[in-house]
C-alpha cells in the first residue's frame, strides 16, 4: 500500500482493495452454517466476451466451511455492471446478508 493509498483509507475507511471486493453469502445444506466469501472483481472473475468486448464476468468458487467436509460450489454469471444474471448452487443455498447476519 503506497503513502496516497494509506492517506485515502484514512479519510474513507477503504483499502485499495475494498472498492473491487464483492461479496456472496452461502448456508451448508448438510450442517447449516453460514459462510460469507469475498470476491476480488479484478482476480475472482472470468471474463465474457462478445466481439471483442466484454458482455459479462463469470464466478466458479468452492466453499468449505468450517464446520463439516460439505462441499459448496457455487456458479454465478454477471452482467457487464456485476449484477446478477443466473446463479447455480450445489451442497447449500445463497442467503442474503441480513440472513448471515441473524444470529
Amino acid at each position: 500500500m503506497g503513502f496516497l493509498d494509506g492517506l485515502r483509507s484514512l479519510f474513507t475507511g477503504l483499502s485499495s482493495g475494498d472498492m473491487y471486493a464483492m461479496y456472496i453469502y452461502v448456508r451448508c445444506q448438510r450442517c447449516g452454517e453460514k459462510v460469507r466469501l469475498r470476491m476480488d472483481r479484478r482476480f475472482d472473475l472470468e471474463q465474457e466476451f462478445g466481439e471483442n468486448l466484454v458482455t459479462g464476468y463469470v464466478a466458479n468458487k468452492d466453499i468449505l466451511g468450517r464446520n463439516c467436509p460439505n462441499l459448496i460450489r457455487v456458479h454465478i454469471e454477471y452482467d457487464q455492471n456485476f449484477r446478477p444474471r443466473t446463479q447455480e448452487v450445489h451442497g447449500g443455498q445463497l442467503i442474503t446478508r441480513q440472513e448471515y447476519e441473524a444470529q
